[in-house]
């Protein structure tokens, strides 16, 4: 799957969105494939689930982290009847942390 990363208004960045706090313990149960669904009604692109506890991976024309990230959590309220936080970074940036990390 092909992933742009440009980042400038009008075209799509790569974001990853963590979510807080699901499916852990039997609490704020969330099925990734109604979850991809949640995603892509606002507009996102390219969404992919990783992982049973909330990574999601998705394009989107918003350079506007916050707005973006408030977004997500009003469409996950409304699917799921939550309060999920979501913590929302570019995958550039993803990229940048980890590559700073030490090899262990």
């Amino acid at each position: 799957m092909y992933f742009g990363r440009i980042n400038f208004k009008g075209l799509k960045i790569v974001y990853v969105a963590l979510l807080r706090g699901i499916n852990v313990g039997g609490n704020n149960q969330v099925e990734m494939k109604k979850l991809k669904t949640t995603f892509e009604l606002p507009g996102f692109t390219n969404v992919v689930t990783h992982i049973y506890w909330g990574n999601i991976i998705f394009e989107c024309v918003s350079v506007e982290q916050g707005i973006t990230a408030n977004k997500i959590e009003k469409a996950i309220k409304k699917d799921f009847r939550s309060d999920i936080k979501v913590l929302l970074r570019s995958f550039k940036n993803i990229e940048t942390i980890c590559k700073k990390l030490t090899v262990t």
